[in-house]
């Protein structure tokens, strides 16, 4: 909002909101930002971001594999009309571009291309019996089918690249699972999913309005932006940077090591002094 480029080393290094202000304002004489361009929306092709070229190629390494699959699971209590759910979904699909887009290799470049229609995302599924009634069993329930359904690996080329499922899991309660492919989200955007779907469901028969800016509006001027002068002078600092090329991590590599996801959590308690004592740490070292 401020369009002020400014390094994170500066938050530690003012002391006060007052110091930080002082420093906005002085840079905001030199701060340099260009509108995001609003492109035609009949243009469906686009090239990739640098984050969506990144998650392609890894992905294009391990095409059955469903690490970039993020998932959510969401439990609902009371009465929910599936057909209304459907049209509120439908809404979400025709409102944002990269519900409905795809990734192809044209040549020697990568496109991200948008369809004019969405294939069937959303689905309905039966899991209500009498073996699950209290809430506890009902939410491991859920989360085992949430699971199941990640990992099940998308298509780049082939949509769709997310999917929606009502879950029927007793008389009054059911779940939504979400899985989306990280090329065409992140965390923040599955909150806004939510976000725009409890509102396009609360009110179906009003049309949700598309927004002005698109996923691939960004990549277009991302691209446009690696061709500019900030792109080059940010390059040039780099490359000054990094030479002498640092020196390479020797890292040393377990030849029987697996892929399989298998994994666990560790939890520990740190003592308040210890805490400090980091924070400490950390601002010496900037």
């Amino acid at each position: 909002q401020l369009t002020v480029d400014l390094p994170l080393q500066t938050l530690f290094e003012t002391s006060t909101i007052a110091e930080l202000a002082e420093l906005i304002e002085s840079k905001k004489s030199n701060a340099k930002q260009e509108p995001i361009p609003i492109e035609s929306k009949s243009k469906a092709e686009a090239p990739l971001s640098a984050a969506q070229r990144r998650i392609w190629y890894l992905q294009s390494l391990q095409p059955e594999s469903y690490t970039y699959n993020m998932h959510q699971v969401t439990l609902l209590n009371g009465c929910i009309d599936e057909k209304r759910l459907k049209a509120a979904v439908s809404q979400l699909v025709e409102s944002y571009d990269i519900l409905r887009t795809i990734f192809i290799e044209k040549g020697n470049d990568l496109l991200q291309i948008v369809q004019p229609k969405a294939d069937e995302v959303f689905r309905v599924v039966d899991l209500s019996d009498s073996t699950a009634s209290d809430t506890e069993s009902i939410k491991e329930k859920l989360a085992a089918f949430g699971k199941t359904e990640a990992m099940r690996p998308f298509v780049l080329d082939s949509p769709p690249l997310w999917s929606l499922t009502y879950v029927k899991l007793s008389e009054n309660t059911s779940g939504l699972v979400l899985v989306m492919h990280h090329i065409i989200s992140d965390e923040w955007s599955v909150d806004v999913f939510w976000q725009q779907l409890a509102k396009a469901y609360s009110n179906v028969s009003e049309e949700l309005p598309k927004p002005e800016t698109q996923y691939a509006d960004y990549s277009r001027r991302e691209k446009d932006w690696l061709k500019g002068a900030d792109c080059e002078k940010q390059t040039d600092f780099w490359s000054a940077t990094l030479t002498p090329e640092p020196e390479k991590l020797q890292l040393g590599k377990n030849p029987n090591a697996s892929s399989d996801r298998i994994g666990a959590q560790a939890k520990k308690t740190l003592n308040q002094s210890i805490i400090e004592r980091l924070k400490s740490l950390a601002l010496e070292e900037n």
